[in-house]
């Protein structure tokens, strides 16, 4: 597996520990910094993690701040990143088979070289369950991260796309899931493609259609007003 590590400068002394034992776990790793202990802001390094994941380049992540706490907290902002601070063995494998976990944040003042190990193992050890409780779970999870893109959209005057996006993440997972389910394994015996990723294709699919042709007679008339101010100037 691949496995993108970056810390702080306070996880800094740590990361060369952690970065030797996945090596010998056999996994092929990516060091994205910092290279001293000189202090630098760990948010840079959260967004070098969390990117590496989300542009699949690293299937997982370990960020090592001061607490853990930090860098969990930047790396959460990004689209498809799950992060989780790890300080106890039960976290680092319950954290991944429960939530799917792609992050796991440690701090190097609050665990040893030894623990910090050993959490490895066991967070790089453990695999998602895939149970369809959790699955369910993480698909509304998801759906926060288009709740915040419908918010944005709102803001642009967009009123339309909103509301069309509210009954998307409303109503089109159960239709799906009693739907295009049942067909893929009537086809072909199992699920091929998960309903969530449809859900999602046509979400996008919406958004774009609305913001290219969106009726200007529909747009609230404040907004509409401004409209005209921005292209009068």
């Amino acid at each position: 597996m691949k496995v993108a590590v970056a810390s702080d400068h306070a996880g800094f002394p740590l990361k060369a520990r952690i970065i030797e034992e996945l090596r010998k776990l056999g996994h092929e790793t990516v060091d994205l910094g910092t290279d001293s202990t000189d202090p630098v802001d760990y948010p840079d390094y959260s967004r070098a993690a969390a990117e590496a994941v989300m542009h699949g380049r690293a299937e997982r992540a370990i960020l090592i701040c001061g607490s853990g706490a930090g860098a969990c907290v930047a790396a959460n902002k990004f689209k498809g990143v799950r992060a989780a601070t790890c300080h106890d063995p039960f976290s680092a494998h319950q954290s991944v088979e429960d939530d799917d976990v792609n992050v796991m944040c440690l701090g190097a003042r609050v665990v040893g070289p030894a623990l910090a190990v050993d959490l490895v193992r066991v967070y790089m050890g453990a695999k998602f369950s895939g149970l369809e409780r959790h699955k369910r779970r993480l698909g509304k999870v998801a759906g926060f991260e288009w709740l915040r893109f419908m918010v944005v959209l709102g803001g642009m005057g967009n009123v339309w796309g909103v509301i069309l996006g509210a009954i998307l993440l409303s109503f089109v997972p159960e239709i799906l899931r009693y739907t295009v389910e049942p067909v893929q394994r009537m086809i072909f015996g199992r699920s091929i493609i998960d309903p969530e990723v449809i859900r999602m294709l046509l979400f996008g699919l919406a958004m774009v259609v609305m913001m290219l042709f969106r009726p200007a007679g529909l747009l609230p008339s404040a907004v509409r007003k401004r409209e005209l101010e921005v292209a009068a100037k």
